[in-house]
């Protein structure tokens, strides 16, 4: 086994979980069943990776392989991964049924066209989704296989969800993808994330809220002579958080940023209030669920009274990153 190959083979094999080795190893299906039997041997993580790359060599791996096993799981494990969630528009043919074999022959000529010394392999798994992964190189390097572009492209939808793509290749694989998928324009939309399941029912809307009444509603109607105030209390939080979540789960997203540049405003403080430039800086709200945790922040009494709608527009709008800027007087004139 080659040097390259090798150390290839045990960066992947490190990256994956002990807990799921197996089940990634039985859908690589590289392995002979008598192979994987002979694992049951090696109980610790270090020893069970070793025993994989001496079968693997018995087996003489090549790259081809090993990106396979890098794809299995990079599927399986998405969520190691931040994702960009990019937009096409102006589809050039409206009746134009997309054939996935077209797609994968086109984009792959296209981004070998634009550049030399690019590795491109397409996978598609059951749930239609296309995994696209480009390892780039250039004239004198050949791809990089330890840090790969991947793509999820649905089909059929006017998405794709990007990660890790550097600023010198992206209008390579952005114009590769626009020519494979019959589009004229592609932008990224403000919706980054983890989760890609997440991500991806945001943008489809297969995520929608259920409505609600409205809070203000329900507490008119309730009797003056309720004895029991705190649980009065709590539904009328509990309202006002699913008037503005919805009830059901919610989308898993980790970060929201919005990034100001409006004019201080502050008597007290009259040195930036009185600069004309606008006031620059980032507010970023973190969670494990960033929706649930704001949702519960509601609930449990935290929050006085209803969010900001710039919070509560994170799902319906299917952003989490916004930039807020100074409002325009309405009498103001124009151009």
């Amino acid at each position: 086994m080659e040097y390259t190959v090798a150390k290839f083979l045990q960066k992947t094999l490190n990256k994956i979980p002990v807990s799921g080795l197996r089940r990634i190893l039985e859908e690589w299906d590289f392995l002979s069943p008598a192979q994987l039997r002979s694992l049951d041997s090696a109980k610790y993580g270090p020893a069970l990776r070793l025993k994989v790359l001496a079968l693997c060599e018995e087996n003489h791996v090549q790259t081809k392989h090993v990106i396979e096993l890098d794809m299995i799981y990079n599927h399986a494990y998405s969520t190691k991964r931040n994702w960009s969630v990019f937009q096409f528009y102006e589809q050039q043919e409206l009746t134009y049924t997309m054939k996935v074999t077209e797609f994968v022959e086109q984009f792959t000529a296209n981004l070998k066209q634009l550049t030399s010394h690019v590795s491109v392999v397409i996978k598609q798994f059951e749930d239609d989704a296309l995994l696209i992964r480009v390892a780039w190189g250039d004239n004198f390097k050949r791809p990089n296989h330890f840090f790969p572009t991947y793509a999820v492209y649905h089909p059929h939808s006017p998405y794709v969800f990007i990660s890790h793509l550097g600023i010198k290749q992206r209008p390579l694989l952005l114009q590769a993808l626009l020519i494979a998928a019959k589009y004229t324009d592609i932008k990224e939309i403000q919706l980054k994330g983890r989760c890609l399941k997440s991500l991806r029912d945001l943008v489809m809307r297969h995520f929608k809220p259920i409505p609600c009444p409205k809070a203000s509603q329900e507490i008119s109607a309730s009797h003056p002579n309720i004895t029991n105030e705190h649980a009065k209390h709590q539904a009328y939080l509990k309202l006002v958080a699913d008037d503005a979540f919805g009830e059901g789960t919610l989308p898993l997203l980790e970060t929201a940023v919005f990034k100001l540049e409006t004019k201080f405003k502050d008597p007290v403080n009259r040195i930036l209030e009185n600069k004309t430039d606008p006031f620059r800086c980032v507010i970023k709200f973190s969670s494990p669920n960033l929706l649930e945790s704001l949702k519960s922040s509601v609930e449990l009494g935290i929050v006085n009274g209803a969010l900001s709608p710039l919070l509560t527009s994170i799902s319906l709008k299917a952003r989490n990153h916004f930039v807020i800027k100074e409002r325009m007087p309405t009498n103001a004139p124009g151009p």
